[in-house]
């Protein structure tokens, strides 16, 4: 699980995003387990007014790249295999 560090970066980082692309229309995939992390990323999605795509883990890589591909998927946070 990532430390508070990571978490604040990262919500750091999409904040940059955000202002660079200017856009409310930015979509991001989360491909997590359900924690803290999972909520902390969702709550600085929701509050730059994100659109939030779950990504099932028991989908295939082929499901996954279908889903990235139909919703027109910006970014993706995904913890690390």
């Amino acid at each position: 699980m990532p430390d508070m560090s990571c978490v604040q970066n990262v919500a750091k980082a999409m904040q940059k995003y955000h202002q660079h692309v200017n856009s409310s229309d930015i979509r991001m995939a989360i491909h997590l387990d359900n924690s803290s992390t999972w909520l902390e990323i969702d709550q600085v999605a929701t509050e730059l007014g994100w659109v939030i795509v779950p990504v099932p883990h028991f989908f295939s890589v082929q499901q996954i790249q279908y889903l990235i591909n139909q919703s027109a998927i910006d970014c993706v946070w995904c913890a690390p295999e």
